[in-house]
């Protein structure tokens, strides 16, 4: 049989095929697919931007293979000698002896100025365009409930959840009701809600913002009876702080970054347009958790 090479793979991958070597198609999309390990998920795709905690990376090529050829209920084998994935009747071993990648968010001390100059740089910029985002919400409302509450107007109940989170946040509080209320809101593979506290934890993990554990947990009580299993999978992954590249890479950015030079400015812009075209609108809703909570902690510090 001949070999096909994955590029890259998650560091989070082999230890998923550690606890089960046997798995199956749970479901299939037009440049992805994703398996099912146990009580993980294993996703196979071409997307080099987005690169999920659970993922293997492969070229076009070799995933529209896999897609014409995979069968439902088919059982795929891990090797661990070899590191093969193995599909039946297929020609084809997907080799994970390629480039590894981490996910995993340690926490660093940001400059607040620093932080704060690129987090305005960002609100205008997400200001200038026009992409929607899952909640049905202008986004220039958005900015104002985070950035100038005292003259928005909160005249939409997520307008008002969101102040809520930012209020909790500003006073060190971290109420499990109001993140309760965006767990599985919204349409698609991954619901707008879930994506914006995807965002959220990714900003507590970079913070190391205080009392964080506790509210991870409490999110991921019967999170699969909750949402869907991809999003609850990214959710699983967010609480062990482990997030997609896209979304690590946009945050090293605006959190870290010194964008005096153009050169500078330019790659930050770059990581958010990595961020907010994933998806529908998923991008986009991840991108507004992350604002929201590095905006309320910066306001702490």
């Amino acid at each position: 049989m001949r070999a096909v090479f994955s590029d890259s793979y998650s560091e989070n991958i082999l230890l998923i095929f550690e606890k089960e070597e046997k798995g199956k198609l749970h479901s299939e999309f037009e440049t992805s697919i994703n398996l099912k390990f146990g009580e993980r998920l294993v996703n196979i795709s071409c997307n080099r931007t987005v690169m999920s905690p659970f993922g293997i990376q492969v070229p076009e090529h070799t995933i529209k293979k896999i897609i014409a050829n995979i069968e439902d209920g088919e059982e795929i084998t891990f090797n661990s000698t070899e590191k093969f994935l193995l599909f039946k009747d297929m020609d084809l071993k997907l080799n994970l002896r390629g480039k590894m990648y981490g996910n995993k968010i340690l926490p660093a001390k940001a400059d607040k100025k620093n932080a704060e100059k690129n987090i305005k740089e960002i609100l205008n910029y997400f200001l200038g365009n026009n992409y929607k985002n899952g909640f049905g919400i202008g986004n220039r409302e958005f900015v104002k409930v985070i950035t100038d509450v005292e003259n928005s107007t909160l005249n939409e109940e997520v307008l008002v959840k969101i102040n809520n989170i930012r209020k909790d946040v500003e006073a060190g509080k971290t109420e499990i009701k109001n993140y309760n209320y965006f767990l599985g809101r919204g349409e698609g593979l991954t619901p707008g809600g879930d994506d914006f506290i995807v965002g959220m934890m990714a900003a507590m993990n970079f913070l190391n913002h205080k009392k964080t554990e506790k509210l991870k947990k409490e999110l991921m009580q019967d999170i699969y009876m909750k949402t869907t299993d991809i999003s609850a999978e990214y959710l699983y992954y967010g609480s062990h702080s482990c997030f997609s590249l896209n979304i690590t890479e946009f945050c090293k950015k605006l959190l870290f970054d010194n964008i005096n030079s153009e050169e500078e400015k330019k790659a930050l812009y770059k990581s958010y347009e990595n961020l907010i075209k994933n998806g529908h609108t998923s991008g986009v809703d991840t991108l507004m958790g992350i604002l929201l909570y590095t905006t309320a902690v910066l306001k702490t510090v």
